[in-house]
């Protein structure tokens, strides 16, 4: 669903089928689903929907943002939970409601936000250096506050950029208590938009699924002196996984587990709400 122009495929109904069969088959007593946003207005939902209603399953789902459960990082994801055993948090539904009002009654464990430079702030002395590319530095967002930066961090090929209202190399950034650190985005950038930064509070953009294509994350932190190139490590601790995972040494495919993954925190506090 990230692609609207490709839509719904085949594939992502035969999928659906599959799912039902297990259903069908298997008949667990609890089923969990978990999809993008987007997912709830597709042919495939509304298949597995069905059927697990036809097979006496009863519960709901709903939208939910992995930041609100403890997860550094903004991640809004569909949820779906169903059971065979009856509990008052599971409602009996109607197809109808399933697809048109999701709600997840009961559910009321949301927690403070918590800031992507509190998940990895032991980190960051250990990141490795890295240079913003021209284009970068044309996308730095105007309105935020000055922040003089050492020249040589744009790289060789840019050292000599200016606008013709600029003695020297200035980049724009944020004032945040003592320090200055940002999250600033290194892929995924649009041509009609600034760069998205993130200040120390907020949490971190979704991680996704990247790699195949050589840029398997989005972003780096820029601080006053030096940008610093984000690890698998950082996109792990921003999905909450515990350190003691082992990832792949390669950062692709490392990049592409933690991006597909569902945040385990996430899936705790789920679990443990019903």
């Amino acid at each position: 669903m990230a692609n609207t122009n490709k839509g719904e495929t085949d594939f992502d109904i035969d999928c659906a089928y599959s799912i039902v069969r297990a259903i069908e088959q298997i008949e667990p007593e609890t089923f969990s689903l978990e999809n993008v946003r987007e997912y709830h207005k597709t042919k495939s939902f509304k298949i597995i929907i069905e059927a697990l209603f036809d097979n006496k399953y009863v519960g709901n789902w709903d939208i939910l943002n992995a930041a609100d459960y403890g997860v550094p990082q903004s991640r809004n994801r569909l949820i779906l939970m169903a059971s065979k055993i009856k509990k008052p948090e599971m409602p009996i539904a109607t197809h109808e409601q399933n697809l048109s009002d999701p709600c997840f009654e009961g559910f009321e464990t949301k927690q403070k936000w918590i800031g992507w430079y509190e998940a990895i702030a032991d980190l960051i002395p250990s990141l490795p250096e890295t240079k913003l590319a021209k284009w970068q530095l044309k996308k730095l967002p105007e309105r935020l506050e000055t922040m003089q930066i050492s020249s040589d961090i744009f790289g060789k090929e840019i050292v000599d950029y200016r606008t013709t209202d600029q003695p020297s190399i200035t980049v724009k950034c944020g004032t945040i208590g003592r320090s200055r650190i940002l999250l600033v985005e290194n892929t995924g950038a649009r041509s009609d938009r600034d760069l998205q930064t993130r200040t120390p509070e907020e949490p971190s953009w979704t991680i996704r699924a990247m790699g195949l294509d050589g840029h398997w994350h989005r972003a780096n932190v820029l601080t006053d002196c030096k940008v610093l190139a984000i690890t698998p490590h950082c996109l792990a601790r921003f999905q909450s996984f515990p350190d003691s995972y082992i990832l792949p040494e390669r950062k692709a495919i490392a990049g592409m587990i933690i991006g597909n993954a569902v945040p385990p925190m996430l899936a705790q506090r789920i679990m443990e709400a019903f």
